[in-house]
């Protein structure tokens, strides 16, 4: 290895080969891209990396696209200080996107209103004679795969105990009994 440097150094400066000189002329475009997105990334608190390959394409298509802006402002003689900064350019792109919708409703014929989701079916509360009502409420274990959320006012805890008269999951337990508390 040393003969070979001590060859080289012996010859005289060596030539620049023409990949190099090619690629230290275009290098403006990668550089600044890389630069521009160690400013400003955009952030998420996951550490899912699906998550975050699609940010950081996000990332280098709002760059790439400022890039681009800023390069057809000089083609269009625009005054340096009528164009966006980075950070000013990012902001109004994600504006713009939230904003704008981009669905067509033009091509929905059959559908002239607009789409609503299904709304999940609730057990509506019985009336307060109902609900205090006598003796015909009983609790009952009901045998469902997932616990249902107590309706009592207040509760959030999970029961599979229901009261037979109401249909109302109520949450039974020594120290808080709101199915008592449901019917008073």
């Amino acid at each position: 290895m040393e003969k070979i440097l001590r060859i080289s150094v012996q010859d005289g400066p060596t030539k620049r080969p023409a990949v190099i000189r090619k690629y230290n002329e275009n290098m403006g475009g990668v550089d600044l891209c890389d630069q521009m997105l160690s400013f400003y990334k955009m952030s998420s608190r996951t550490k899912n990396w699906t998550t975050c390959v699609i940010g950081h394409f996000f990332d280098v298509a709002i760059t790439n696209s400022w890039i681009q802006y800023k390069s057809d402002s000089k083609v269009l003689n625009r005054p340096a200080k009528d164009t966006q900064q980075y950070l000013d350019f990012k902001l109004h792109m994600a504006e713009e996107l939230m904003n704008n919708t981009y669905l067509d409703h033009s091509s929905s014929e059959d559908s002239e209103e607009e789409y609503e989701p299904p709304v999940k079916k609730r057990i509506p509360q019985p009336e307060p004679y109902v609900r205090k009502y006598g003796a015909m409420h009983m609790p009952e274990m009901v045998d469902c795969k997932h616990a249902k959320r107590c309706r009592n006012m207040g509760c959030k805890n999970k029961t599979y105990m229901r009261c037979t008269k109401c249909k109302m999951f109520l949450y039974i337990t020594k120290k808080r009994n709101c199915f008592l508390d449901y019917h008073r």
